[in-house]
């Protein structure tokens, strides 16, 4: 019975360990930050401002999320990437958007969406 309690404290420990090791979403920041620079150099601040801010203001919830599961010994990144995803989705979107007003090429991106999973 002992030894079947210390069995099972260790493999929750052992869970606890390896969720608390979750690695932040650099991936996906730099991807967002990609495609925010892009839809930038695209023109974003002439002829969509408004858009613009709201997707800078959603990278920016996104990294204050991150700095805050830093600090907690359970990380759970899921809000963050899924914020990041909607910044990345967001930006090519308008990117898109603004070469058609502008008469370019149009921009097509494709991008397979990831569904939000809350604990």
């Amino acid at each position: 019975m002992r030894k079947r309690i210390c069995i099972q404290l260790l493999t929750i420990a052992s869970v606890v360990l390896l969720t608390a090791c979750a690695d932040p979403p650099s991936t996906q920041v730099s991807e967002a930050k990609g495609a925010l620079d892009a839809v930038v150099a695209a023109g974003a601040e002439q002829y969509a401002p408004d858009k613009l801010q709201s997707i800078n203001k959603k990278f920016e919830e996104a990294m204050i999320e991150i700095q805050a599961q830093e600090n907690h010994l359970m990380k759970n990144y899921s809000v963050a990437e899924f914020t990041l995803d909607q910044v990345t989705d967001d930006s090519n979107a308008l990117r898109a958007k603004l070469a058609s007003i502008k008469g370019e090429p149009e921009y097509s991106y494709v991008r397979k969406a990831k569904p939000f999973v809350a604990d």
